[in-house]
């Protein structure tokens, strides 16, 4: 009954899965697999197979997925065939085929992955059952007779991009009918091969090419309207942010941008936040306030997105909800939004919001909002990749597009106006890899009305404030961390540590496993996550503050010990020796060396007059070089000059 067509570039893996599906059902009649691998891994796993149902075209060559499709579907002799993508993978038993089954009769196309084109600007969103315009490549399947007859995937777009939604267009313009197989069982893996760096070809210039081409077929030519270019001034006109994150666990990068989001609005400056992946809100919201408006990707839950109505009467007010419920509410009292407008009944007006929207695309946030800069502070590719598009538009050609760059590895920068760069060595690989992108240093910085010493009496405490993750990142060996810890209470038996994570929840019990294997269930406590001033308790608490990372540019969390004045043990990265001086504010030693951290660690405990020393240094290098006001001036700065504005 099917055929089915493969493009693979080495996923063996992905492939194992497929076959384990496929071999055995009845309803494949034929698999054909279009082989782009360079080496014979591939091609030995599949001569193993011995199947009559097996055809392998092997290039030398990648030829790219269209190409590669259209190789396969040529040799199809089964009555449907369908395409599946390398990285996608039926589930073990035969549901995805019958689910295919029952709905061929009924419509002419069929797909698993429902996408919606804006015409308007060539750019492309999730759809749903009732909703879409085209179907994926991956899981497209239709009688081998129409895909002849449609004449395949149009080559015009090769190696990759648009190829999907025109080839559908192309079939609804002929009459033919389109279906989504919604309980269709295949697993996604995310594009494995398509964002590989070893495909010959840059993904941001491919995909605005074809876009064009696309654009050219079936675009709709929006109607602009001729202004003059307006003149942004302080006085008449705000410049709107727009800052970008990859998600809300508040962590040094999302500190960053709260900071920014908080501190520069006024008669200057208007922020908004896009945030491509969000699970609980409220946390993030407390650090921003109510002044920045929010736009998430996916659905999320928060506890503070209700509208909230206050009673300005000097008397109660009744107000009857939607189920017939009379509602009194006192004077100064409040009540959440019962699902209309009460700013329409008199006495009532509009007390608090968070005005944020969910479930929306970057090309809606960014048409809604209309920013004058979007700030990116995590590389997010799909996100990336739609601004890319929404440059190439009239109407957002004059959109700034900036970088922090907050890791430790330097990013593409050629599609930003700006990079934001926060340690001076980072600054000089950028201008020798991107001398034609303008960059700027400017450190991290803190709030030290927060973050800042108390007279609280010292504990025998180490404390730790990162990612826990990072921690495990340490070395190969994750549990080079807990081998310190040990070595070190074996030295000292009333020390103990204190550990506060972000991502408390997803590596703890794996922590936990670490603590019992080396027997620290009363050495070391694994802390839920702590902001501001709870954290700050537990900082001047310690004597302290140890950072084993291999993997950090710039952390945060090292100037906020510093600010509270504690002696700094760390890797000897190149970003924390910006901040710290070894034997002056801190000691810092290979992320590799445990028996150089368990040293320092004791020096420290031991010597108090050596400690206070260091902390001391510490603590006045955090107040004259990572001031919060100091950050925010030279952002501001940049921002101005960015839009032209002096």
């Amino acid at each position: 009954m099917f055929s089915l067509v493969i493009c693979t570039m080495g996923c063996i893996h992905f492939l194992k899965q497929t076959f384990g599906v496929a071999l055995p059902n009845k309803d494949i009649g034929q698999i054909i697999v279009v082989d782009n691998t360079i080496g014979e891994e591939t091609l030995s796993y599949l001569s193993g197979l011995k199947s009559d149902k097996l055809v392998v075209i092997r290039n030398k060559v990648n030829q790219g997925v269209i190409k590669s499709r259209n190789q396969g579907i040529a040799l199809a002799n089964c009555e449907y065939t369908m395409i599946l993508d390398d990285d996608q993978v039926p589930q073990r038993d035969d549901h995805t085929f019958n689910q295919y089954k029952s709905l061929v009769g009924k419509y002419d196309i069929l797909g698993c992955e429902a996408q919606i084109m804006d015409l308007r600007t060539g750019l492309t969103r999730f759809g749903n059952a009732k909703e879409f315009t085209y179907v994926g490549a991956g899981g497209m399947c239709m009688k081998t007779s129409l895909w002849n007859e449609l004449g395949r995937f149009d080559e015009i777009f090769q190696p990759a991009y648009f190829e999907d939604p025109d080839l559908c267009l192309k079939a609804k313009k002929a009459g033919y009918t389109i279906g989504l197989v919604s309980d269709h069982g295949i697993h996604h893996y995310a594009h494995r091969t398509l964002f590989r760096k070893d495909l010959g070809f840059n993904h941001d210039d491919v995909m605005l090419r074809n876009r064009k081409i696309f654009m050219a077929r079936y675009g709709v030519k929006p109607k602009l309207k001729k202004v003059s270019k307006p003149v942004i001034t302080r006085q008449d006109n705000k410049i709107k942010v727009m800052h970008i994150l990859s998600n809300i666990n508040i962590g040094g990068v999302q500190q960053n941008a709260a900071y920014l989001a908080k501190g520069l609005p006024g008669n200057t400056f208007e922020m908004a936040m896009y945030i491509a992946e969000s699970g609980k809100r409220g946390v993030f919201e407390k650090h921003i306030g109510d002044n920045v408006r929010l736009f998430y990707n996916k659905k999320a839950v928060s506890n503070k997105s209700t509208k909230v109505y206050k009673n300005t009467s000097h008397g109660p007010q009744s107000i009857i909800a939607k189920n017939g419920k009379v509602i009194v509410v006192k004077p100064g009292g409040t009540l959440p939004d019962l699902g209309y407008n009460l700013n329409q009944i008199r006495g009532f007006r509009l007390d608090s919001e968070i005005p944020a929207e969910v479930n929306v695309s970057i090309v809606d946030a960014v048409v809604n909002y209309k920013p004058d800069i979007i700030h990116y502070h995590r590389d997010v590719s799909r996100i990336s990749r739609d601004v890319t598009g929404l440059r190439a538009m009239p109407q957002f050609k004059n959109l700034k597009v900036v970088r922090t760059v907050h890791g430790s590895r330097l990013p593409d920068l050629k599609n930003y106006d700006k990079a934001f760069l926060l340690t001076s060595e980072i600054m000089r690989g950028a201008a020798k890899r991107y001398p034609q992108v303008p960059a700027v240093l400017i450190p991290n910085g803190i709030d030290t009305s927060i973050f800042r010493p108390t007279k609280c009496p010292k504990e025998n405490i180490v404390v730790t404030h990162t990612r826990l993750s990072k921690i495990l990142k340490l070395t190969a060996r994750p549990e080079l961390y807990f081998d310190i810890v040990k070595r070190v209470c074996e030295a000292d038996k009333d020390v103990k540590f204190v550990l506060v994570g972000p991502d408390y929840d997803i590596y703890k019990a794996r922590f936990d496993g670490f603590i019992r294997r080396f027997q620290l269930q009363d050495k070391l406590i694994i802390k839920p996550p702590m902001y501001h001033s709870k954290l700050v308790s537990y900082l001047n608490k310690a004597k302290v503050w140890f950072y084993p990372t291999s993997e950090d540019a710039f952390p945060l969390s090292v100037i906020e010990a510093m600010a509270c004045k504690l002696p700094i043990v760390a890797s000897n990265l190149v970003g924390i020796t910006e901040m710290i001086k070894s034997g002056e504010s801190g000691l810092l030693s290979s992320p590799a060396d445990a028996s150089t951290f368990v040293q320092n660690i004791l020096k420290c405990l031991s010597d108090r007059t050596l400690a206070e020393a260091m902390g001391a240094f510490a603590y006045e290098k955090a107040l004259k070089d990572y001031s919060l006001e100091s950050m925010l001036d030279k952002y501001s700065e940049t921002y101005l000059k960015l839009m032209g504005v002096k």
